[in-house]
């Protein structure tokens, strides 16, 4: 077979009627379909990334439940955490807050 045959043979085999429909086909739904490949590959980054968002959030419940079981079990804690986040005292107590920063 020469070579100018199998061109002429390649090029029948490209322009055909049906190879064209099977690469329009496959364009459309590469990109224009609603559930292109390129949706898909965007869909996916998201979902990896609300997944790693939800291991964030769950490990961040856990520890605000072990928080709150201390809080309910540990009174010398609770005591704590109310004077050192909520600057609350006794009647009979005075605070003095110190500035760790030196101007």
């Amino acid at each position: 077979m020469s070579r100018t045959h199998f061109a002429s043979v390649l090029l029948k085999i490209i322009v055909s009627k049906y190879t064209l429909v099977v690469a329009v086909f496959l364009v459309y739904l590469i990109f224009f379909d609603g559930h292109n490949l390129i949706r898909k590959y965007q869909m996916s980054r998201e979902v990896n990334q609300l997944q790693q968002e939800l291991e964030v959030f769950r490990e961040e419940i856990k520890k605000n439940r072990e928080e709150i079981n201390k809080l309910k079990t540990d009174s010398l804690y609770l005591e704590k955490v109310a004077r050192e986040k909520y600057l609350m005292k006794k009647d009979d107590e005075d605070i003095f807050l110190f500035n760790d920063k030196i101007q």
